[in-house]
């Protein structure tokens, strides 16, 4: 939400574990990323859900919401205002200098824009909220950098248009997936997660050729596996036929990234950065290949850690499921009673 008015009818809460797929996403393809921003932030939901080692800024509209994000977020830069006046001065009718980021992450507003500012000559052709929501953040994106958003379905599925083309000079879509219709509570809409890589300004001359990726539902007749349920049609309102997705939202988002999930919801746990869980598993990966018994790679890793009481849980969920067998068997048939220390215990995942 997080707007007044007439934002309210295209504006919509973004469910907490559609977030944290979005942060998901965001940590395997920019592990490193240490910036962010929210261009339309409401009370700040994505800052909530942020991983520890991510600075996250945003914008909002409304000044109430604003005001409350200020407030439950004191370490982040939150400009309560128009997200368009961070490019354009409403007074001197000039461009402004754009701050970068590592990421873009949000879900915009959607339906077609209109407004003073447009018609002064911000992006004045380009005439829908969201494409305009992802222009300006492919502006605030470094190069190399990625933005992640929540859209409506009907960005993908419609034809070019200026502002598609003017996506497409700087950024190329590099995964998108279509959500179970009702994904939103307050609303029945089609949604999509779209992920945007920016790109050098030398390649913009590719625009034409990337610009075919985001037209007609291109990508998704490409990719159908990224469609997280059953495709059903029906008549819409207007005696149309029309596509729609059926399916469980909890169930959909467990197919995006299954081991990032995990090993985000462990760092955020552990209230440690991401690239030290990755680290955490490429060294406990070598232990298991060159110890001879569970003793000693046990003891190998607490040797290592000082903490050790996510060890059970990172070997479970990255792929050593043969690891878990010896922690299962070692209790059960050696000769010595070899209890798993108390710090190594499961930690439950949602």
């Amino acid at each position: 939400v997080g707007a007044e008015g007439a934002g309210l009818l295209n504006e919509y809460y973004t469910p907490t574990n559609v977030i944290k797929s979005i942060w998901n996403i965001v940590q395997k393809l920019a592990p490193n990323a240490q910036t962010a921003f929210e261009p339309s932030l409401g009370v700040g939901r994505f800052i909530m859900e942020s991983p520890v080692d991510i600075q996250v800024d945003g914008a909002e509209i409304s000044k109430v919401s604003g005001t409350i994000a200020s407030i439950l977020h004191p370490d982040s830069n939150i400009t309560i205002g128009d997200f368009q006046e961070l490019f354009f001065d409403r007074k001197t009718n000039k461009q402004k200098p754009i701050k970068q980021y590592d990421v873009l992450v949000g879900n915009p507003p959607f339906g077609d824009r209109a407004g003073f500012l447009k018609g002064k000559g911000e992006e004045s052709k380009i005439n829908r909220e969201e494409e305009y929501f992802i222009k300006r953040g492919l502006d605030m994106t470094k190069d190399g950098g990625y933005l992640v958003y929540v859209v409506n379905s009907s960005f993908l599925k419609t034809g070019i248009s200026a502002g598609k083309q003017a996506i497409s000079l700087q950024g190329q879509l590099v995964e998108a997936y279509r959500l179970p219709e009702n994904s939103f509570e307050d609303t029945s809409i089609g949604t999509d997660i779209v992920v945007f890589k920016k790109l050098p300004a030398k390649e913009a001359d590719m625009g034409p050729v990337r610009s075919r990726t985001i037209t007609d539902d291109i990508y998704f007749r490409a990719n159908p596996a990224n469609v997280l349920g059953e495709t059903l049609t029906r008549k819409n309102k207007f005696g149309q036929m029309e596509t729609y997705v059926k399916g469980d939202l909890e169930e959909a988002l467990k197919k995006i990234n299954p081991t990032e999930v995990k090993l985000s919801q462990l760092a955020n746990m552990m209230g440690i950065p991401f690239t030290e869980i990755k680290a955490d598993i490429e060294d406990i990966g070598e232990i298991a290949e060159t110890a001879e018994n569970f003793t000693e790679f046990k003891n190998e890793v607490i040797e290592k850690y000082d903490n050790a009481d996510v060890v059970e849980g990172i070997i479970e969920d990255n792929g050593f499921n043969d690891l878990m067998e010896v922690f299962d068997k070692a209790n059960e048939v050696q000769e010595e009673e070899v209890v798993v220390p108390k710090k190594i215990t499961k930690v439950e995942l949602n």
